[in-house]
């Protein structure tokens, strides 16, 4: 049985559409993903967007006030975020790469010690092939049924490369199972 008090401090990156058709298929999903780290005692870390992944860190935040949002943001400050790229600050703790976006990828998958992708673009493709790259000691999480490029290119491409990762993929259809899964592999990864 899975605990709600005993898992150990992991961060979880959740990556997703920043805006289109996704959106409002998709909303309740990617709240649900965060509000099911937060309940898990995840660390919540997105690139600091809006869409998908801002859904995510509103729906830890609303879970619990004191959950951990960090948000890796291609801006060179805090101007910049909100001004030029039109990003939203809160609930983020946020980082400042000043690296634009695909070097602000590579930082938060880096950080992460999984990943969760839901519906997603070209943008979700960067992060996940990042995070299939590094490998060894990742978790992938793939929200199977959100759309996008997941349902549409990521899930069927898996077994369809003779490139591999070295990373663990879980791929669920229920928000709340995902995170479970992702974390019980963490634990058994690390602990």
């Amino acid at each position: 049985m899975v605990s709600e008090n005993n898992w150990r401090k992991f961060k979880i990156g959740v990556f997703g559409s920043a805006g289109g058709d996704e959106m409002e298929r998709c909303r309740d999903f990617a709240r649900d993903v965060g509000m099911a780290v937060s309940k898990y005692n995840g660390i919540l870390c997105t690139g600091a967007c809006p869409g998908l992944p801002h859904e995510a860190a509103t729906g830890a935040h609303d879970y619990d006030n004191d959950s951990l949002v960090l948000g890796f943001s291609p801006a060179l400050n805090q101007f910049d975020h909100v001004n030029n790229f039109k990003f939203p600050a809160d609930p983020y703790i946020l980082t400042f790469t000043g690296m634009e976006k695909k070097g602000r990828n590579l930082i938060c998958t880096r950080t992460c010690h999984a990943g969760i992708f839901i519906a997603g673009r070209w943008g979700t493709v960067n992060e996940f092939t990042l995070m299939c790259d590094e490998g060894e000691g990742k978790v992938i999480g793939l929200l199977a049924g959100s759309g996008g490029f997941v349902d549409s290119m990521i899930i069927p491409g898996l077994n369809q490369t003779d490139k591999t990762t070295k990373a663990t993929i879980v791929i669920e259809q229920d928000p709340e199972k995902l995170v479970i899964g992702i974390m019980s592999a963490l634990e058994k990864m690390y602990y």
